[in-house]
């Protein structure tokens, strides 16, 4: 990665919209610092089997990889988007797992916000003629909903993986295991690195 692309990333305005607590999601972000961000931290949760393969190429849609975690519980259009989660829940991540192996991870991305949408599962926004990619409700959905989904037909580079961390490890954590029962607040990447030394929960490929 070069430092040019580096230096221009941070200065593009992004937004830590990932909570590592299960169903916390970071409700004190306001509809104006979401619109106004280019870029928004989410989470994609999946098995350690793709890891090398999503380091080297990115991300990309069920339609190219022929890879789909989840595929008897969704309908065939959802094998053309990535599915993004706004907090920690390991669901997708044990359900890669049971189908192809490995280990559970956590790939924290920098995703452009205007090509997200909602994740429609069973039609529960579209039957309510909800629009998919309605800023207003992506936010909500991000911010006050547990079941805080969204998708990308876009693919995600490798330069725009943020870490990869051990889902056991994260589980193992006193700061996970305690506090995120206790606390009313998210815990945000920019949290995590001020509590804890992220290197215990990086993933290690051997």
């Amino acid at each position: 990665m070069s430092n040019n692309y580096i230096t221009r990333l941070l200065m593009i305005s992004t937004l830590d919209l990932f909570s590592f607590y299960f169903a916390k999601p970071c409700k004190n972000i306001s509809y104006d610092e979401y619109i106004n961000a280019e870029y928004i931290i989410l989470g994609h949760l999946t098995t350690s089997i793709f890891l090398d393969s999503i380091l080297k190429n990115g991300i990309k849609a069920p339609e190219y990889t022929g890879n789909f975690s989840n595929k008897d519980m969704f309908i065939d259009i959802d094998k053309y988007y990535i599915y993004l989660a706004g907090h920690f829940d390991r669901v997708f991540s044990e359900n890669a797992v049971k189908k192809f192996g490995g280990k559970e991870i956590l790939i924290l991305i920098r995703v452009k916000r205007n090509t997200l949408e909602l994740d429609d599962l069973n039609g529960m926004y579209s039957k309510q003629g909800i629009s998919l990619t309605s800023n207003e409700e992506i936010h909500n959905v991000l911010t006050q909903n547990l079941f805080s989904q969204c998708r990308t037909k876009e693919s995600i580079l490798p330069e725009q993986i943020i870490e990869v961390f051990d889902v056991n490890k994260i589980m193992n954590t006193k700061l996970f295991s305690e506090e995120s029962f206790v606390s009313m607040e998210p815990l945000t990447f920019i949290d995590l690195k001020k509590n804890i030394d992220i290197n215990l929960l990086k993933w290690i490929n051997t």
